[in-house]
């Protein structure tokens, strides 16, 4: 339970707020204080996860599953309560604007 937790919470730092920022010469963030991450303050107070499968079955653990639907099932949040299909991470106010915006 507490994998899956963590990879959700993970997940949610890489989709809404993770961005290595660069120009064209070179990467500008340099340091842990310009590459914003998700903090206890940013976690939900509650991640429910339901295991299903073989009760009986010896455990064999989950690995980090959490982590690789998160990205896309907060997207298709984003584009159910907006209709803005964004393609660009992280899911900002500025990048959920320019996917509404019409492309040439």
């Amino acid at each position: 339970r507490n994998q899956i937790e963590g990879g959700v919470q993970q997940a949610a730092s890489w989709t809404l707020l993770e961005e290595l920022r660069h120009d064209d010469a070179q990467v500008i963030t340099t340091s842990w204080r310009d590459y914003p991450i998700a903090t206890f303050h940013n976690a939900p107070s509650q991640i429910d996860v339901v295991f299903t499968g073989q009760q009986d079955a010896a455990s064999t653990g989950v690995g980090e599953p959490g982590a690789v639907p998160t990205a896309a099932a907060i997207a298709n949040a984003v584009f159910e309560a907006s209709g803005a299909r964004v393609r660009r991470l992280p899911l900002t106010p500025e990048n959920v604007l320019a996917a509404l915006r019409p492309h040439p």
